[in-house]
């Protein structure tokens, strides 16, 4: 029987996705600031409902039974995922932003105006706005900035900012930090030492099975060679092995996976991903390149207790036994961004004078010799990696699940504004943007972020602007009172709000050049 397909041109198709992202930015905006609200989300299955404050999470359930619409829908979910995975925070920003650009240059487009124009002149404007953001950015110096970060994006949870901060206190700012499940509703904090590294899973699609995109695996083996692994043949007789012996959670860390080789993973791992039993495995390329590499490869060996599968040590996948060359872990939480390996099972004595080695090679460094230093001391701070963990519950399931997913943003929007810096919060930088814009379109949607919070705080948004204007000073609207928010703690990451405005004008920018759906 023949497809029959629909297809809407011109204001028709826009209208259809318009109604999209209209409705994914309305669900989720009324979450934005201090008094922000909830969502409820439920199905149709006997888990309980769930009360979520997470704009990311909120939008992934949105769905529209018109096709037509829900392609709307769907590109603003792609833009706040997208956002969500580079900056941690800003989802709902981001859908705000792309709805009041897309409504902006929407009423262009019916005045007449040429729609690649208006796409033009908004990417060009793009450039300068980031240029003039950077310029407002300030870097994360105290313990008290990194506690005014997470409480913010923990939905104003200063018990949360609180102890984030201590995590990072005493483990420094390259610390990674795991929420674990507890049977009670007060925060707890742990450190411990660990390996950490910036690299992730291959394909989240293929090998998590998480709401939070993360794999974590307890008493996980861990393989690693620095073989390149494209073929089935690579790594068929292998996995067959470690099948038969009845291993049910692998980590393969290899210099490449991809192609064939990835996609037999893949096949591997469908069975547990449907609910079943069977091999799990999550893959990930090895972190840095060169000799960078090999050594950092190394240095996973040491930890984990595994030997590297390579032409250098005379080992072969296809030959080698897998008892004889698997490494472990007590726990290893991987994401797409990055690695956490905790209590590696390798000898104790050997990891000491792994770490004292590279210690020396350090001291060994010449003045002139910058690059070779900071090669170094990038492998010591992987081998001597602080993890925190941050014990939370509550006195219900729901309450505990929405805690966890605000604690998941925290951490992710901290980390952002150590990496980048960070900005007045409360919509202010968005509104000191606005004042620096020459486009019409983006200089009326930057001043939305100000208006939603006003808007969540039962405030007349236009009031609140211009009494910010008059009084040169941001609005807290915790308290209604008008202050230096950097001074107050009402602080952004510099990443999140850049993330947030190149995502929103990105859609816009094609949205408005749609003409066909």
């Amino acid at each position: 029987m023949p497809r029959i397909k629909r297809i809407l041109k011109g204001d028709e198709a826009r209208l259809k996705a318009k109604e999209g992202i209209d409705l994914v930015a309305d669900i989720v905006k009324i979450t934005l600031g201090p008094k922000g609200r909830n969502n409820l989300l439920t199905d149709m299955s006997p888990v309980p409902p769930r009360i979520v404050n997470d704009g990311v999470t909120i939008a992934k359930h949105i769905e529209h039974e018109d096709v037509f619409v829900n392609a709307g829908v769907r590109l603003t979910k792609h833009i706040c995922d997208k956002t969500n995975d580079n900056a941690g925070d800003g989802t709902t920003t981001t859908a705000l932003l792309a709805q009041a650009i897309v409504g902006e240059g929407y009423k262009r487009l019916l005045a007449g105006e040429n729609a690649v124009d208006i796409r033009r002149s908004l990417e060009e404007e793009s450039f300068k706005i980031i240029d003039n953001l950077t310029k407002l950015s300030h870097d994360v110096k105290t313990k008290d900035d990194i506690k005014h970060i997470a409480g913010i994006a923990a939905n104003n949870d200063d018990d949360v900012g609180e102890k984030i901060s201590e995590i990072f206190n005493k483990v420094g700012k390259n610390a990674s930090i795991l929420v674990e499940k507890s049977n009670d509703s007060k925060l707890r904090v742990e450190t411990i030492k660990g390996m950490y590294f910036d690299k992730g899973f291959e394909d989240r699609k293929a090998f998590v099975n998480s709401p939070h995109m993360k794999g974590i695996f307890n008493d996980a083996l861990i393989c690693v060679s620095d073989k390149k692994l494209n073929w089935i043949e690579d790594i068929e007789s292998f996995m067959g092995k470690v099948i038969e012996q009845g291993l049910d959670k692998l980590v393969i860390i290899a210099d490449e996976i991809e192609g064939q080789a990835l996609t037999s993973l893949a096949l591997t791992n469908k069975a547990i991903l449907q609910g079943g039993n069977g091999l799990h495995v999550i893959a990930l390329e090895a972190p840095e390149y060169g000799p960078t590499r090999d050594e950092i490869l190394e240095d996973i060996c040491v930890f984990t207790g595994a030997k590297l599968i390579s032409d250098k040590t005379g080992l072969d996948f296809n030959t080698c036994e897998p008892k004889e060359v698997l490494g472990g872990c007590e726990k290893i939480v991987i994401d797409s961004k990055s690695t956490t390996i905790i209590g590696g099972t390798g000898k104790k004595s050997a990891i000491k004078g792994q770490i004292q080695a590279i210690k020396a090679q350090i001291d060994q460094c010449k003045p002139n010799e910058k690059i070779t230093r900071e090669k170094l001391e990038k492998r010591l701070s992987i081998m001597e990696a602080g993890v925190g963990i941050i014990y939370a519950g509550g006195p219900t399931e729901v309450e505990s699940k929405e805690r966890g997913l605000r604690l998941e943003d925290a951490i992710l929007a901290t980390k952002s504004a150590i990496k980048s810096g960070y900005v007045e919060g409360g919509g202010m930088t968005y509104l000191k943007l606005s004042d620096k814009c020459d486009n019409h379109i983006l200089k009326e949607a930057l001043l939305m972020p100000l208006k939603q919070v006003a808007i969540n705080a039962g405030k007349n948004p236009d009031t609140i602007l211009d009494k910010v204007r008059e009084s040169k000073k941001g609005w807290n609207a915790q308290t209604d009172e008008y202050g230096d928010l950097i001074k107050l703690g009402i602080i952004d990451a510099t990443l999140v709000v850049e993330n947030a405005i190149r995502n929103a004008i990105s859609l816009a920018a094609y949205f408005l050049t749609t003409e066909n759906l």
